[in-house]
């Protein structure tokens, strides 16, 4: 006779959350946390209208200079999650450059085979300012 060994099996009772769910759900700070977002999105929306970009860093641009617009100044935590709920990946896509809205300075140099290159930030490739 063969006999095998299986993990018991957790059987949840209809109706019970965990403490931590239940805790989270029930808490009102949660839920004002999440309205604000809910209001930042819908204003960044209604500004922005239904266009859908392309261009990630584009995206950000504008959505930053709608929350300046109206005196909003959302945390990198909900910037963040707003972007998550409203972004899909496109392998087609232009690639987002981290940072690249505060740049101070973009300008375009000769690669050593004839090619431009995009140099981002204060000097260039060969140290001028």
């Amino acid at each position: 006779m063969k006999m095998m060994m299986t993990a018991p099996r957790m059987v949840s009772q209809p109706g019970r959350l965990p403490e931590k769910r239940r805790k989270k759900l029930l808490d009102a700070d949660s839920w004002q946390r999440d309205r604000i977002l809910y209001d930042l999105a819908r204003l960044a929306q209604r500004e922005l209208g239904d266009v859908v970009f392309d261009d990630h860093n584009l995206f950000r641009e504008r959505f930053d200079e709608v929350m300046k617009t109206h005196g909003k100044k959302p945390g990198r935590a909900d910037r963040k999650a707003i972007f998550r709920a409203v972004s899909w990946r496109d392998e087609d896509a232009v690639p987002v450059r981290p940072g690249a809205a505060g740049c101070a300075r973009m300008t375009t140099e000769p690669g050593y085979d004839g090619a431009y290159l995009e140099v981002v930030g204060q000097g260039s490739l060969h140290g001028r300012v």
